[in-house]
């Protein structure tokens, strides 16, 4: 019997640590003051022809934010002008109640101001690294899974107020060959000026089917930058044609296949429809229709390289 009593005893001595250990748990879950700050997403992308602001989206996990909370970050240069000459800034002040997983009043933001950088000519990418916070209770991340570390690529404008994409290009199709030849002489030398469309938009002269000998026309080939790409002219005429059966050859946009942006002004690709039926699809007569010639569309990259 004196065993059996020793036995209970000692049970009720794990009962009992069992249950202050599983308190000081649940204290420790519910201490709504901790957590710890990261970043919303990993990369923002902007373009100073389209975005008017940069600002990145810090997450801070604690529900309660009594007080202001100080969190630290560096600027790290990766290429194009150096950040640290531009922005000096390295502290995002959170206040108190506007912080955790309630979001009220939304994310706290690290703001940074484009006009400061409203005349670069190249790609300015950097990191935004958290590294710090002025609480204890508040840490740097959790592990290896939260992102501390935050990329942005800032493109430069395309308005010709910048400078980018003027002047002299050398034009190639990597696309090859056309059904007559090639549309437009590898190796050209083209000069880029202002559109007709505006500031964002680009013209040029290019000789078209240059292997036929035909006199050289000359063909303006327009196109313009859009948040969506890069939008060519839908209907460019080279004075060519096969005669009274059929239309002139019309050549423009791939609409629905647009080049994408480009980053820099070194290079910029251009998708046209060559041949491009321009016509009534539901007149059966209407051979101007066909894009001339009695050709199908054909898609085509032109590709301009700045000298």
């Amino acid at each position: 019997m004196k065993n059996i009593f020793k036995l209970t005893a000692v049970m009720l001595v794990f009962v009992f640590t069992g249950c202050d250990d599983n308190d000081n748990g649940a204290r420790f879950s519910n201490d709504r003051t901790q957590g710890w700050v990261q970043f919303q997403f990993e990369k923002t992308d902007v373009s100073l022809s389209f975005d008017m602001e940069l600002a990145i989206q810090v997450y801070m996990s604690a529900p309660l934010n009594q007080t202001d909370l100080s969190v630290g970050y560096a600027l790290v240069p990766v290429s194009g002008l150096d950040v640290n000459t531009v922005y000096n800034q390295s502290t995002l002040i959170i206040p108190a109640n506007t912080g955790g997983q309630a979001l009220v009043g939304g994310f706290p933001v690290i703001d940074f101001d484009l006009t400061a950088v409203a005349n670069i000519t190249e790609p300015m990418v950097f990191d935004v690294i958290i590294q710090s916070t002025d609480r204890a209770s508040i840490s740097v991340g959790v592990g290896t899974d939260k992102p501390l570390v935050h990329r942005v690529s800032i493109n430069p404008s395309y308005d010709t107020s910048a400078g980018n994409f003027l002047g002299d290009y050398t034009l190639t199709v990597p696309t090859g060959d056309g059904p007559f030849g090639a549309q437009f002489a590898d190796g050209t030398v083209i000069t880029l000026i202002e559109g007709p469309s505006g500031t964002l938009s680009r013209t040029f002269g290019i000789d078209y089917l240059p292997g036929i000998a035909a006199g050289d026309p000359i063909s303006n080939i327009e196109f313009t930058f859009s948040p969506e790409g890069v939008f060519v002219a839908d209907e460019i005429t080279t004075g060519l044609g096969c005669g009274s059966t059929f239309g002139g050859i019309v050549f423009g946009n791939d609409t629905g296949n647009e080049a994408d942006l480009p980053v820099g002004d070194s290079s910029v690709s251009l998708n046209i429809l060559d041949f491009k039926f321009i016509g009534d699809e539901d007149d059966a007569d209407d051979d101007a229709g066909t894009g001339g010639c009695g050709q199908e569309d054909v898609a085509t990259t032109i590709l301009l390289t700045k000298v």
